[in-house]
């Protein structure tokens, strides 16, 4: 099968797009609702020249996501209250996102794995002033995408209002939302209702809890945010795990 770490599209890959609405995903260089892109020669800059990794044209509102580096990076950006349009003048399909203070605004984030020496021209932004939070880190591959676990485990869902389901998988492995780093490739989401019973998926110890998050929506900030409840199952010799 395709290799689900080397995954790279102009189109969302194994991610439900009406689970991220806001989210614009491309993991090549020229997607084809961006305003362009350039490769960076260092040949044509002074020398020392310091490059960031965002850059917003004052005058022509140009979001330019930079990759100064040579590896692939992987850039999340958020725009938040202001329209942001692409190529065509047409304004992306925003979002929105509540913090943890039950704050909601509207906003639009871009999902880009960036190739080395490489400048994506994004979007154009109607009010350049607009406030941007972003998240810029080199691309971790997963060493063995096709490893497997060696246990079998559990379903986590249980009954919804007296329903056991069915749950709508939203991102599988490899998933371009966020499953396409080494931690966790093959990692998979299910939509569930608040309240839906959340069952053990094996014997073992709840060895962390985080529960305190309230927020939703896909900011930046968000991405890295969630309730969760980790176990570490009870297995004999080297099949322990969490």
């Amino acid at each position: 099968g395709p290799d689900p770490g080397s995954m790279r599209s102009a189109e969302p890959h194994n991610f439900v797009a009406e689970a991220g609405p806001g989210c614009i995903i491309a993991h090549v260089a020229d997607p084809p609702w961006a305003l362009g892109s350039e490769r960076i020669d260092v040949r044509d800059y002074p020398k020392g020249t310091q490059f960031p990794d965002l850059a917003v044209d004052p005058c022509s509102g140009t979001l330019s996501v930079v990759n100064a580096q040579t590896q692939h990076r992987v850039c999340y950006v958020t725009v938040y209250d202001n329209p942001v349009l692409d190529r065509n003048g047409t304004p992306f399909p925003a979002g929105r996102t509540t913090d943890n203070d039950g704050k909601t605004r509207r906003c639009v984030t871009f999902i880009l794995l960036v190739p080395p020496k490489t400048i994506v021209h994004a979007a154009t932004l109607t009010d350049s002033s607009s406030e941007i939070d972003s998240d810029v880190q080199d691309w971790c591959r997963h060493p063995a995408p096709e490893d497997e676990h060696s246990l079998v485990i559990g379903f986590p869902l249980g009954r919804s209002e007296g329903k056991p389901g069915p749950w709508l998988c939203t991102q599988g492995e490899g998933g371009s939302l966020t499953h396409f780093f080494s931690g966790n490739l093959h990692a998979v989401d299910f939509r569930c209702d608040e309240g839906t019973e959340l069952l053990a998926v094996g014997a073992g110890t709840v060895v962390e809890v985080s529960q305190d998050n309230t927020l939703t929506g896909v900011a930046v900030s968000n991405l890295y945010k969630w309730n969760s409840v980790m176990i570490q199952l009870d297995t004999e010799g080297d099949g322990a795990g969490a």
